[in-house]
């Protein structure tokens, strides 16, 4: 159940009940976040006093039963029943997240201006401003993982100039989807800062550049024992 509770200054006193149910109807409605359907199950308003028989002044305590419904898009939901059912098999996850840089016009970050950088080659795990294009941003984004928690076990520069990658785990059953989507905000909003976007295109340039995933290792506590994935 959730309580709301107020003071209410109203006009009229017909169906005073009902335009506190629309009311809040209408606020919880047109919220963003729709995670359930709401039914108001009882209310009980209070008269308080009044001012020349116009203006009244009412206290008013409602009670809103919800009935969650999930959307189809919540993957978790389903996630969280499979691996409960699995937590004795202690699922292990390591997530290897692939991403590109791109400026606020959305060509590569450091890429010159309608043209392009030398071929693919230097550039995975490379070192030098001509080769790792956005560490300021990576590194930043690294240690705010740290702060926040996240089992994050490393970065690098991948095959295409502006393309990284930052791996979490290993993390335990839904921890590891968790942690990712935590990681991916994180490095959103740190871009900002950077005036930088980030994609997670699968192919973000045509032509002779490496493509963008994300690698999954997994392991049960079964296959971490010796002789275990024979």
């Amino acid at each position: 159940m959730i309580y709301l509770g107020g003071i209410l200054m109203v006009h009229q006193l017909a169906k005073l009940k009902d335009r506190i149910q629309i009311s809040i109807l209408n606020q919880l409605l047109s919220s963003k976040i729709h995670l359930c359907s709401v039914k108001i199950s009882s209310s009980c308003v209070k008269h308080t006093h009044s001012i020349k028989n116009q203006l009244v002044s009412y206290e008013f305590n409602i009670f809103l039963s919800c009935t969650y419904t999930f959307v189809a898009s919540n993957k978790r939901h389903e996630c969280e029943k499979t691996m409960t059912a699995a937590a004795n098999q202690h699922p292990w996850f390591g997530l290897e997240q692939e991403y590109t840089f791109l400026d606020s016009d959305g060509w590569p970050y450091g890429w010159p201006k309608g043209g392009f950088p030398r071929p693919q080659g230097p550039y995975y795990c490379g070192v030098g401003a001509n080769e790792a294009l956005g560490r300021d941003v990576v590194e930043a984004h690294y240690k705010a993982c740290l702060y926040a928690g996240i089992n994050i076990s490393g970065t690098n520069a991948e095959s295409m100039p502006a393309q990284w990658e930052f791996q979490v785990g290993p993390c335990e059953g839904i921890s590891a989807g968790d942690q990712l989507w935590t990681a991916r905000y994180l490095l959103l909003r740190i871009a900002e800062e950077f005036g930088a976007q980030v994609s997670f295109d699968p192919k973000p340039m045509p032509g002779d550049w490496n493509g963008t995933g994300c690698h999954a290792n997994f392991s049960t506590e079964a296959m971490r024992q010796p002789g275990g994935i024979q």
